[in-house]
């Protein structure tokens, strides 16, 4: 029995021996990068809303072992920046960066030239050791759509006053030219321009325009590709599609919502140009594909800045209020 017991100990110890040593010995192992090395290059941001002030996002690409310090080289905030309009009109974009797009590595520039349907707009950027950056873009008309229709049903929650509001909308939108028409689909609550949805509201849709057919447009960010469509299936004719909006906390007994004074929504429409739409469409397969899974093909994220990456685009915004009453 005590040979027994010795015996025991022996394993213990000698397993706790191991672990100990196990634990020390490291199996990190330093792989040296011995692939080309990428230069860096100026990268572009730059939405023109109409009738708003043109503004210009300027930065640096980096190489994915450089230390983040040397990211953004000091020339980039003294670029000459500028636009011509219409091939005749020139104005020169001055650097208004704040803390926030610092913070970020990004200078902003900006000029008083608020761009307008049809508009034509070259972009030249010159920064000092790097080859002219430049791009252009045509502003789109207004987007031509309408309210069809609305319906309004209560779901009540069992035996009690409470319900909540399911609402349906149709929308005709007119698309008549040439080209293809790309869009951009926003929802807001009238009452204080917030994104329609919170924990409790939301909105969607399942309609083929959309490139998921299951999209949920939940965040409403430029950001979201989940709203962007564009004509190729209506070409040259009109098209409705239906858009849900869910939201509770209503009560017979008040009438009216709990949690918001209002009912109304903005459902906003933005007419995008194309190379917006093919940034948005690329970035969506880099997200979706590339990010999530290792073994992906390579997803090119569109740019169409010469002579640096990122994307130079327009957008022109049309609303319509809707009561949800």
């Amino acid at each position: 029995m005590i040979s027994f017991t010795n015996n025991i100990n022996k394993i213990l110890i000698t397993t706790l021996l191991c672990i100990i040593v196990m634990s020390l010995c490291s199996c990190e192992k330093i792989i040296q990068y011995k692939g080309e090395r990428t230069d860096s290059e100026p990268t572009v941001f730059g939405l023109l809303y109409a009738s708003n002030k043109a503004t210009i996002s300027l930065g640096q690409s980096s190489f994915f072992l450089d230390d983040d310090s040397s990211y953004l080289d000091s020339v980039f905030s003294n670029a000459d920046v500028k636009l011509v309009v219409n091939d005749e009109l020139i104005y020169h974009m001055k650097n208004v960066t704040t803390d926030y797009y610092s913070s970020n590595d990004l200078e902003k520039y900006q000029c008083d030239y608020s761009p307008s349907e049809n508009d034509s707009i070259s972009l030249f950027i010159n920064i000092p050791g790097y080859d002219e950056v430049s791009s252009g873009v045509r502003m789109p008309k207004s987007a031509d759509f309408e309210l069809v229709s609305k319906d309004i049903n209560k779901i009540y929650e069992g035996d009690s006053d409470s319900y909540s509001k399911e609402v349906k909308l149709k929308i005709r939108i007119k698309s008549h030219g040439e080209y293809m028409h790309c869009y951009y689909l926003h929802i807001f609550r009238t009452y204080d321009k917030s994104i329609y949805y919170t924990n409790e509201c939301s909105a969607s849709s399942s309609d083929i325009i959309f490139k998921n057919n299951e999209t949920t447009m939940s965040n409403f960010s430029l950001r979201n590709s989940s709203n962007y469509f564009n004509d190729e299936l209506f070409r040259n004719q009109d098209y409705v599609f239906e858009i849900n909006l869910s939201c509770p906390g209503y009560s017979d007994k008040l009438d009216k919502r709990l949690l918001f004074s209002e009912d109304d929504v903005d459902v906003s429409i933005m007419s995008i140009t194309e190379d917006y739409y093919n940034y948005l469409f690329s970035l969506d397969m880099y997200q979706q594909y590339e990010i999530n899974d290792m073994f992906s093909e390579k997803t090119k994220v569109f740019s169409n800045i010469n002579n640096g990456i990122g994307i130079f685009g327009g957008l022109t915004d049309k609303g319509i209020s809707v009561n949800l009453k």
